[in-house]
């Protein structure tokens, strides 16, 4: 337990990059996504003012998001979790994409089944609603409820 503790500090610590050249695109969005992540807490702890003083909520924010993008950086080369990303690039490779025109027909039929469905729904809450509110009526006439 310990041994592996140690090499996992060892590796947070480590500047050594796994496969470089491998999984770029995959690894990079990683990063950067991680790193909007951290940056949106640091924007988050600055203006929530913590400390009552704009210039140390700041530092607190800066350390807080270059914290983040090491922890960022150094998690898209743990080998686990690059090789992960490499296969991921791999197989979004492999993906056949459709055209300009399916595309947009496809996103049309999509919006207009969510309208039908939100109606739908709409139609049924009105619906239940009325059954519900002429049963508590009901009940009340006769003096339950």
């Amino acid at each position: 337990m310990a041994g592996a503790v140690a090499t996992g500090f060892k590796t947070l610590f480590s500047a050594k990059l796994y496969k470089p050249s491998l999984g770029k695109i995959a690894r990079r969005s990683t990063f950067f996504g991680l790193a909007v992540i951290f940056l949106a807490g640091a924007w988050a702890t600055y203006h929530e003012n913590l400390y009552h003083d704009l210039r140390t909520s700041a530092i607190v924010a800066a350390l807080l998001f270059l914290a983040g993008c090491w922890i960022s950086f150094r998690s898209i080369n743990i080998p686990s979790f690059a090789e992960f990303l490499i296969s991921v690039e791999a197989e979004m490779r492999k993906v056949s994409w459709p055209a300009r025109k399916e595309l947009k027909q496809t996103t049309y039929v999509v919006l207009i089944m969510m309208a039908l469905l939100v109606a739908l729904i709409y139609c049924y809450d009105v619906i239940f609603s009325m059954i519900f509110r002429l049963l508590d009526i009901a009940l009340k006439g006769i003096g339950i409820g």
